[in-house]
C-alpha cells in the first residue's frame, strides 16, 4: 500500500464512523491558506455529527516517525484553521509503525482495518 492509499484509507475510517464516542460525518483532505504568508495541508479533517468536535488527522505511511513532534505540528495547524473556532480539536495519528514518542491517540493499520 502506498501512502495514497494509506491516506484514503484513514479517511474512510473516520468518515460516518464513531472513534473514541464521538461519530464524525465525511472526512476529506484540507488545504489553503491560513494567512497571506501561510498555506498549510491536513491529510483528515472531520467535523463530529453534534459540530462540537473537529478530527484532524496526519497520516504517515513511513518507518520511523516521533509522535510528540508530529502532534504539536498537528495541533499547531488545526489552531489556525478558520473553520476550528467552537470546536474541540481531537488529534489523530495514522502511523505505518510503531512510533518514538506517545501512543494515546495513534491508530495504526490493525486499528484501522478493523473499524
Amino acid at each position: 500500500m502506498g501512502a495514497g492509499g494509506w491516506g484514503k484509507l484513514c479517511r474512510e475510517t473516520v468518515s460516518g464512523n464513531e472513534i473514541d464516542g464521538i461519530t464524525y460525518g465525511i472526512a476529506s483532505r484540507w488545504w489553503g491558506n491560513v494567512s497571506r504568508e501561510e498555506r498549510i495541508e491536513l491529510d483528515i479533517v472531520a467535523e463530529s455529527l453534534d459540530k462540537k468536535y473537529l478530527l484532524v488527522g496526519e497520516c504517515k505511511w513511513t518507518t520511523r516517525e516521533n509522535s510528540d513532534r508530529l502532534f504539536a505540528d498537528l495541533i499547531e495547524k488545526a489552531n489556525k484553521l478558520p473553520f476550528a473556532k467552537n470546536h474541540k480539536i481531537i488529534p489523530k495519528l495514522f502511523l505505518k509503525n510503531i512510533p518514538e514518542g506517545t501512543m494515546k491517540d495513534v491508530l495504526l493499520p490493525e486499528d484501522v482495518m478493523k473499524k
